[in-house]
C-alpha cells in the first residue's frame, strides 16, 4: 500500500532498509520469536486502541514505547515498563528509543519488569477473577445477589 512504499522509501533514505522487515501476518508462535528478537518494541498508532499486541511484547520480556493513548496508558507503567510518549510526536519517539536503545541495563530491567507485570497483572485466571469481581460488585449495589449456575 502507500504507506508501506513510503515507510521502505524513507528507509531507503536514511540508510536503514536492510534493517527493516515487513512480515505480514504471523502464526501466534512466529510472532513471540519476533518479539523475543527485538531489543523494545514500538506502537505508536495515531488512534487509541486495544493493546493486546503491548502485553504481548510485554509477556516477551520486552520493554514497549507507545502513545500515551488507549489500552497501553492501563498496561505500561512509564519509565518502568516501557514509556509512553504523545501520539503524533516524532521528536518524543526519537527520545525514548534513544533512551531505551542506548542503556542495556535499564532496557533488559524494564524488560523483566515488563513480564513480572503481564504475568502478575494481566493472566487469564486475574482477568477472569476481577471481572467476576466487578460483577460481584454490581450485583451487590443492586441489592442483588449471584445465582450459582
Amino acid at each position: 500500500d502507500a504507506f508501506l512504499a513510503q515507510t521502505r522509501l524513507t528507509a531507503r533514505q536514511l540508510g536503514v532498509a536492510e534493517r527493516m522487515q515487513v512480515t505480514g501476518r504471523l502464526s501466534p508462535m512466529r510472532m513471540a520469536e519476533h518479539l523475543r528478537s527485538a531489543d523494545v518494541v514500538v506502537s505508536v498508532p495515531w488512534k487509541s486502541g486495544f493493546a493486546d499486541h503491548v502485553l504481548e511484547a510485554m509477556a516477551c520480556g520486552r520493554p514497549v514505547i507507545a502513545s500515551s493513548s488507549g489500552g497501553a496508558l492501563d498496561v505500561i507503567e512509564h519509565g518502568i515498563t516501557g514509556i509512553c510518549v504523545p501520539a503524533q510526536s516524532p521528536q518524543r519517539l526519537t527520545d525514548a528509543l534513544r533512551m531505551v536503545l542506548c542503556d542495556r541495563e535499564q532496557r533488559e530491567q524494564m524488560g523483566q519488569l515488563a513480564r513480572k507485570r503481564v504475568v502478575e497483572g494481566f493472566s487469564l485466571g486475574h482477568v477472569v477473577e476481577g471481572t467476576l469481581g466487578s460483577y460481584d460488585r454490581m450485583l451487590a449495589a443492586s441489592g442483588r445477589r449471584a445465582r450459582a449456575s
